[in-house]
Order: structure tokens, then C-alpha cells, then sequence
């Protein structure tokens, strides 16, 4: 089945995207420092009534959802009708979900990144070491730099 989005270019690579595929990631932090073309969608997820949540939560009262049934009337005809059934008061945490439209391949790429990232196999852990001694935020995480690593992770940002 052809659309119009078949035979795009793909945003990520720049290669022929015969079909749309989308790579998502759920965080808190606002992603577009490092990915500003990614679409910023909201959604919800529910939580305990009681339950404290950092960040926005959205109550509703009770209220009903349709049940339908199929009433025969006679041999050749049927008629739906409409029940409703009791549903309890929710409590709805706000999330945040940030999307990248990419092609096939570069999803393959995010996921086998995901799936090292999710085993520590992404990056090489180090202990900070004495002369690192100057915290620096970095995509929401504090690392520790030397004075030679700060001057090079300074000059390597935009100036605002």
C-alpha cells in the first residue's frame, strides 16, 4: 500500500525511507539539548491515589464506559444498544515522550545502541579521580572534570 510519506527522506540519515518508523524515549528530561528535531508528545500512566509523584498528576471522578450489544430484532436485522458499566476514580501521571521519525535502518541503529546502553556496554565506567574535581552537568547527570576537561567541554558549547 503506497502514501504519500512513502519515498522520503529519512531525517536522521539522510537516506530513502520507504516507510515511517518512529524511535521514542519516556524521559523527564527535556531531550531536545540533544536531539532538537524530536517531537515532544504527552502521555499518561496510571498511579496509586495516595501515591507522591514528582511532577504532574490529573484526578477523575468515577465515571462509565460503553459496553455494546448486538440485539437481534429479527432474521435479517440487528440493532446495537449501549450499557454503561461503572468505572472507579483514576489518578493519571503526566509523562513525557520524546520521537524521532526515522527509516528502518536507523531504528535498527537506535535499537542495538539501546540494547548496549542497557547492558553498561555503551561506554567504559571510570572512577572520578582527585583532580576531577569540578562537577559539570551534563544531560542532567553531574560529571566530574579536571580543569583541562572543563576548559574543552566549554569550548565545545554554544555560547548564549
Amino acid at each position: 500500500m503506497s502514501t504519500e510519506s512513502d519515498n522520503r527522506i529519512c531525517p536522521v540519515c539522510q537516506g530513502d525511507m520507504e516507510d515511517t518508523r518512529h524511535v521514542g524515549v519516556e524521559c523527564f528530561y527535556d531531550v531536545h539539548e540533544v536531539a532538537p528535531s524530536a517531537e515532544k508528545l504527552k502521555f499518561f500512566q496510571e498511579v496509586p491515589e495516595g501515591a507522591a509523584i514528582w511532577g504532574v498528576t490529573r484526578r477523575y471522578p468515577a465515571g462509565t464506559i460503553d459496553k455494546h450489544r448486538i440485539i437481534r430484532v429479527d432474521e435479517n436485522t440487528s440493532k446495537i444498544e449501549t450499557d454503561q458499566t461503572p468505572l472507579p476514580a483514576i489518578r493519571l501521571r503526566e509523562n513525557t515522550l520524546y520521537s524521532v521519525t526515522c527509516c528502518k535502518s536507523c531504528r535498527a541503529d537506535f535499537l542495538e545502541m539501546f540494547g548496549k546502553w542497557s547492558k553498561g556496554k555503551l561506554r567504559p565506567r571510570h572512577d572520578d579521580t582527585d583532580e576531577a574535581d569540578i562537577p559539570v552537568r551534563v544531560n542532567g547527570a553531574t560529571v566530574m572534570m579536571t580543569r583541562a576537561q572543563y576548559d574543552e567541554h566549554q569550548a565545545g558549547r554554544p555560547t548564549p
